[in-house]
């Protein structure tokens, strides 16, 4: 099987697992997780030697914008805002990261792989409400908390350092 066709693959069964699990924070971190986790995977795809230049500079744009969410969200999801503020920050993050239309077949497999993982990871934020009035825009919580606890206020800063990390290893990408 191909390596990109892999990861997409595993990365979607991951997010299908979460969607069996009971929605709390600590679900919700683990999704963040997965999307870290699916740039993390696609970093050495966008370095190999002979990539199209002009999909690299895509790829480059749209993962540069999700680590930015990610670390975003990550802040967001540990301070003391309503849960309903936080839902509406971190949609916003994720909203700035339109998914680019690549021919290059393992760029766009990755790129993909990170799309579905945000997906999931979108889902799993608007369970954790309930039932949101909209997704996109000014979200009214009717149900669910967020407040992370001590552990996984710890796991959001490791999350929020591998993205940062990853916004330096994007940055030095050369065309």
């Amino acid at each position: 099987m191909n390596t990109p066709i892999l990861i997409l693959t595993i990365v979607l069964l991951l997010a299908l697992s979460l969607f069996l699990v009971s929605c709390s924070s600590s679900n919700l971190i683990v999704s963040l997780q997965l999307v870290t986790d699916a740039v993390e995977v696609a970093l050495p795809v966008l370095q190999a030697a002979g990539v199209d230049p002009v999909a690299l500079a895509q790829a480059q744009t749209y993962l540069t914008a999700v680590s930015t969410a990610i670390s975003q969200t990550s802040t967001e999801l540990a301070s003391k805002d309503t849960t309903s503020q936080k839902i509406s920050a971190i949609v916003g993050y994720f909203a700035a990261a339109a998914v680019p239309q690549i021919s290059n077949p393992k760029i766009a497999a990755v790129v993909q792989a990170v799309a579905a993982a945000i997906k999931s990871f979108l889902a799993i934020l608007q369970s954790t409400l309930g039932t949101p009035t909209q997704l996109i825009g000014t979200v009214t919580a009717t149900a669910g908390t967020i407040q992370p606890n001590f552990g996984e206020r710890r796991k959001l800063a490791s999350i929020k350092a591998q993205a940062e990390k990853q916004l330096k290893v994007l940055a030095g990408l050369k065309h």
